[in-house]
């Protein structure tokens, strides 16, 4: 199996708007990872897939208090 074959990874990080959650999300983003990340604001993700540059993140607002 060569590395184009292999599934890639998967995450998903809540709280990807601001913080630590953020910065996660687009670290993973930078490592190859798939991200799917939520968070209650809308605008922190539009702002959040902006940054990454079509760097593999998805923003799916929620609020999973």
């Amino acid at each position: 199996m060569t590395e184009a074959d292999r599934p890639k990874k998967v995450a998903w990080v809540t709280g990807a708007g601001k913080g630590i959650g953020r910065a996660l999300a687009l670290r993973l983003a930078r490592r190859g990872y798939a991200v799917a990340a939520s968070a209650r604001s809308q605008q922190d993700l539009i702002s959040l897939e902006q940054v990454a540059d079509g760097g593999g993140i998805i923003g799916f607002p929620l609020d999973i208090t």
